[in-house]
């Protein structure tokens, strides 16, 4: 979708997922899938959701409330933040989702940066491992599978700094990992 959400310039940064999927919590950054619903499939979900409630209530009750709520408080959260309506199935996203409030990670760098205009509070992940704590593939060499330019009037240049920018970065293949998308988009002013 970085052609049509990338502006005249669009670049797709195809990154090696299994470092988010691990079990390290240095990041205190989780990964969920994004589910496609309808209003009606969402209902259907927590139907489903609520009839396994009732269905385990006797093991629910060997929890312990606080327990119980806190893991109904972070369902509800993931799903508030992990549904989209169906028409974007194809973007097959997934999310990775850090919440400073709840779970405040000593790894990830704040800092406020205008996008598209809004200044935002964004959090930075530095590209080091920290195989101590079970973090590991986050180098950008292990990070990055490829760049893929997509359509724009300048797609050498965009592909010419791009690559500038990973060998200065230490990737020492960033000819091999950066491509030019030859799939046309058409967009209008």
């Amino acid at each position: 979708m970085w052609r049509a959400y990338g502006g005249i310039t669009g670049v797709a940064v195809v990154m090696n997922g299994a470092p988010f999927l691990g079990s390290s919590s240095a990041l205190n950054a989780y990964t969920s899938p994004v589910a496609y619903f309808s209003e009606a499939s969402f209902g259907r979900e927590f139907s489903k959701l609520l009839d396994g409630f009732a269905a385990n209530a006797e093991m629910l009750g060997t929890l312990g409330e606080e327990q119980v709520l806190r893991n109904i408080f972070e369902a509800f959260r993931y799903a508030l933040v992990c549904t989209k309506h169906p028409g974007f199935r194809e973007e097959r996203e997934w999310r990775v989702i850090y919440s400073p409030a709840y779970a405040k990670s000593d790894v990830l760098i704040p800092d406020i940066q205008s996008i598209r205009g809004v200044p935002q509070q964004i959090y930075k992940i530095p590209l080091k491992d920290i195989p101590d704590q079970s973090l590991v593939g986050i180098e950008l060499h292990s990070l990055i599978d490829r760049v893929i330019v997509g359509p724009t009037q300048y797609p050498q240049v965009t592909y010419g700094a791009l690559v500038s920018l990973l060998e200065k970065a230490g990737m020492t293949d960033a000819r091999k990992r950066v491509v030019v998308s030859d799939i046309p988009l058409r967009q209008f002013d």
